[in-house]
């Protein structure tokens, strides 16, 4: 039964990760297969033994972090959201709300990084670059905010507070 389990986890994740796309896909089944770790299991179970009881999905791990974001224990909530990255790499949404579980706390260069690896898991809205942009911004990442309001202003080019928040990055550039 316990390994008929297995089997089903192994193919709902692929299956997941199919529809997701990308490389990713062999990495994950390969993970699920094995190899075993010092008889601890494969490293898809140890990848999501770290997780809270009754997680075992992406959207899970996303259900449990949304009461802890809500109550503002952003400690807490970016910690479930790292082990669950670390679980669900290409999860894009995870990486969104780690991101913002990290702006929370005020750790504006983190979420600026964590938001961007969500950008590279695809497909990115001009509404990320945006937050990435704000983020930067904080960070004090000048450069940064700027490649990123440019890129929404490539995805929205008829948006008109794109150019809004470049400008103010560029006057900010300029008073430096």
């Amino acid at each position: 039964m316990q390994q008929r389990a297995k089997s089903i986890l192994t193919a709902i994740t692929v299956t997941a990760l199919l529809v997701a796309g990308g490389v990713a896909v062999v990495l994950i089944s390969r993970a699920a297969r094995g190899p075993t770790y010092g008889g601890q299991g494969t490293a898809m179970e140890q990848a999501t033994a770290t997780l809270a009881p009754g997680v075992v999905t992406a959207a899970d791990a996303l259900k449990a972090a949304d009461s802890l974001i809500v109550n503002a224990k952003w400690p807490e909530a970016i910690k479930e959201l790292r082990k669950a990255a670390t679980a669900f790499p290409t999860d894009q949404a995870l990486r969104v709300q780690l991101a913002n579980a990290l702006q929370g706390a005020e750790r504006w260069s983190e979420a600026r990084a964590e938001l961007e690896e969500a950008i590279t898991i695809g497909p990115a809205s001009a509404s990320m670059h945006i937050q990435a942009g704000t983020l930067a911004n904080k960070a004090g990442e000048l450069d940064k905010a700027v490649a990123h309001y440019q890129e929404a202003q490539r995805l929205e080019p008829n948006e008109p507070r794109h150019p809004l928040y470049l400008g103010m990055i560029q006057l900010k550039q300029g008073q430096e």
